[in-house]
């Protein structure tokens, strides 16, 4: 429970520890470790753990910021409970149990269709904490939609889970963020009181047969509207759509194995070389030898550069 430990840690959050223990916030911790936990099948074989965390920080870095880097790098976010306490909410696919309609929704802003010129991106590139290039951030393969990027040319956005210490486990962030930018729906919706019942929850579904809409959302910021005398009148939720097939995973299908570096089967210095477009020339002797490989991933050691070199790689796409 890295990040439970990091609120209350005198080198970062500071938080009291009463703030993280009352029994909501304890069994909302308890359920994060669980879906974390979760074991998702690999398209080499075996499994993995849903989200693990690695990495380090600097003690001169702002809290806010290290606490950032482990809240993407396992879709977590921190969340108030009814009895006063906070907790942690690590994303995973649940339909949603509050249902907001008309007699819940009392006016809508930037309420709109499709994708934001502004924010959308066809393809995800993404850096991640890889072990076995010596701990070293790593780029993951791109999360692209082929057909988007064919009708509208590449449109990308970079990100970083340097805390995120598997390929696979950064390609599922990956498609996450490529939902996130690409929502069918996003808006802002003023309700009254009956909305509280979506405190704390990542997921509601919103029905508005006013525009055809009956769909689960992502509630990106909840706050509380008060009216004369500092009276609760009701909530505002903005939120975007959300489907299910966001946090559907098939590691064969989305190419989950990154290549890496074998451990304890090839001498120092060797690299594991597997797809299309790249080449490796290696100096043995008098000659050159040159071969077509695909994408692969330097290790420690491993050196880059033109052919007169004792190993000289180029990797592509």
């Amino acid at each position: 429970m890295i990040i439970r430990d990091y609120l209350t840690h005198r080198d970062g959050m500071r938080l009291p520890a009463s703030i993280i223990g009352t029994p909501l916030a304890q069994a909302g911790w308890v359920a994060a470790f669980n879906r974390a936990a979760q074991a998702i099948a690999l398209a080499a074989g075996g499994t993995e753990p849903r989200y693990r965390l690695w990495g380090s920080y600097q003690l001169n870095e702002r809290p806010a910021d290290v606490l950032g880097r482990m809240l993407q790098s396992c879709d977590g976010r921190l969340v108030p409970t009814p009895d006063g306490g906070l907790t942690l909410d690590i994303g995973t696919w649940a339909e949603p149990t509050v249902v907001l309609g008309p007699d819940a929704i009392t006016g809508f802003s930037e309420l709109g269709r499709g994708r934001d010129v502004l924010t959308t991106a066809n393809t995800i590139r993404a850096t991640y904490l890889e072990p076995n290039q010596d701990y070293q951030a790593a780029d993951a393969d791109p999360w692209a939609d082929e057909d988007d990027v064919s009708e509208r040319g590449e449109i990308s956005s970079d990100l970083q889970f340097h805390m995120s210490p598997s390929h696979s486990q950064t390609r599922r962030l990956m498609k996450l963020a490529y939902y996130r930018a690409n929502p069918a729906w996003v808006g802002t919706f003023q309700m009254n009181l009956r909305a509280l019942a979506a405190i704390g929850e990542r997921f509601v579904r919103i029905q508005y047969p006013l525009f055809g809409i009956n769909s689960v959302f992502e509630v990106q910021d909840f706050r509380f509207n008060l009216g004369e005398g500092g009276i609760l009148t009701g909530v505002t939720l903005q939120v975007q759509s959300m489907p299910s097939a966001s946090y559907q995973w098939e590691g064969a299908r989305y190419r989950d194995d990154h290549i890496r570096l074998s451990q304890g089967t090839r001498p120092r210095g060797t690299v594991s070389i597997e797809g299309r477009h790249a080449a490796c020339c290696r100096r043995d002797g008098r000659h050159l030898r040159r071969q077509q490989y695909g994408r692969l991933l330097l290790g420690k050691g491993v050196r880059t550069g033109s052919c007169s070199d004792d190993l000289s790689v180029r990797g592509g796409g």
